[in-house]
């Protein structure tokens, strides 16, 4: 009865020292750490988060023109129509650019994955079809 009691009270320290966070982990970047700037006389602001999410949404905006210096333009341009819908640029970082295309009701229509080490794109359709897309490029 010992063991018994022994065991259980060991599986209870373990689970409660286990670590949640690995089995809901999701491949999100979040920063919740405020910036800060610096200028020429070496004192520094911190910057209210909600002002540099302004700031990032307002880099985010792509008007179709302007996707023409990706990669994976030509690609993109194959197989959406970049005239009847709008870009937003989600994510740009040195390892993925991920893109978000918007109809004309602001409904988020398709989604273009860019991983630029392997130069792979995926291109989904955001209802039924799922996946238009999924390729390496040349």
């Amino acid at each position: 009865m010992k063991k018994y009691l022994f065991i259980l009270l060991g599986l209870l320290v373990l689970a409660g020292c286990s670590d949640d966070k690995a089995k809901d982990s999701v491949d999100v970047d979040v920063d919740t750490t405020p910036e800060v700037e610096v200028d020429d006389s070496d004192s520094a602001e911190v910057v209210e988060e909600d002002d540099a999410t302004e700031v990032e949404d307002e880099q985010a905006d792509v008007v179709g023109d302007d996707l023409t210096t990706f990669e994976e333009y030509a690609i993109i341009d194959d197989n959406i129509d970049l005239a009847a819908h709008t870009s937003k640029v989600e994510e740009d970082n040195p390892g993925t650019r991920v893109i978000l295309f918007e109809d004309e009701s602001g409904k988020k229509v398709y989604k273009s994955v860019y991983v630029k080490n392997d130069k792979h794109l995926k291109i989904i359709k955001l209802d039924d079809e799922g996946l238009l897309y999924n390729d390496f490029i040349q």
